[in-house]
């Protein structure tokens, strides 16, 4: 709710300038009278986890999307002022925010894809080439293995820094970011010790 930046209306004049740009661009989502008669559009923040989208919703008369756009405005009030007073305005509590901005990404997670994809592929070869002992091609196999695991150990730092407030809670509720660390932690102790099977 903290990302909703508006509720407009068909034709409702807003301080951010003309609501019908939204319209405009959401009007093939929903056909028909529907348009100027019972709906209205939630416009969320650009940046944020759901980027700038609009969703276009539609009631079913008049008194239901009055009641709908007076209760979502009242409630994006209350959840932006509690946003505010959660948020760590210390020089620390910036930096978290931009690394888990940072980390969160879309180019992050582009990058972070890249690499998981080159992960699989050194695994792939290595199973099927089987690599002698102390041949060149195992120590290219060994040198990729060990650039990804130091990129998602970095990775991994930075997201538990980035989700470091309230004594690591948004990290460890983030199965996501559990199955991160699990794997990571795999991928150190098959570092270390070469008897175990890579992840």
């Amino acid at each position: 709710l903290h990302e909703i930046s508006e509720v407009q209306t068909q034709g409702e004049n807003t301080d951010k300038g003309n609501s019908r740009s939204h319209w405009n661009s959401s009007q093939e989502l929903i056909s028909g009278d529907d348009v100027s008669e019972y709906s209205f559009i939630i416009q969320t923040k650009l940046g944020g986890e759901e980027s700038g989208r609009s969703t276009v919703l539609v009631a079913t008369s008049e008194e239901e999307k009055d009641q709908w756009v007076t209760a979502i405005r009242k409630q994006v009030v209350l959840a932006q002022a509690s946003e505010l007073a959660r948020i760590d305005g210390s020089w620390i509590g910036t930096q978290r925010r931009r690394v888990k901005e940072a980390v969160t990404s879309d180019r992050s997670q582009m990058v972070m894809g890249g690499v998981i994809v080159a992960a699989y592929l050194s695994s792939l070869i290595s199973a099927q080439i089987l690599p002698e002992e102390n041949s060149q091609a195992q120590q290219i196999l060994l040198a990729v293995e060990f650039v990804v695991t130091v990129i998602f150990t970095i990775e991994l730092a930075l997201n538990l820094f980035g989700h470091s407030n309230d004594y690591l809670r948004p990290f460890f509720r983030d199965s996501w970011l559990v199955c991160d660390l699990v794997v990571v932690c795999f991928m150190l102790v098959g570092l270390v010790n070469r008897d175990l099977p890579a992840i």
